[in-house]
């Protein structure tokens, strides 16, 4: 999960110092890809954060009874 989005921004950083430097439309398309990445590190670093809180019983699991 973590390895993906750090290969995906390592490589549009390379891009940028290289090819695509002086292309503004490849640059903007690599920063906005750039942010998906860092969103999806974002939600997989929170989920990480979120199971070692439940671990280590600093929150406490409400679960309930749902019937279908």
């Amino acid at each position: 999960e973590l390895r993906t989005p750090i290969t995906a921004l390592r490589s549009f950083n390379e891009l940028l110092l290289g090819a695509a430097e002086t292309d503004p439309n490849a640059r903007r398309e690599f920063l906005q890809e750039g942010q998906v990445q860092i969103r999806r590190l974002e939600r997989v670093t929170d989920s990480l954060l979120n199971l070692s809180r439940l671990e280590g019983g600093l929150v406490a699991l409400k679960c309930e009874t749902h019937f279908v």
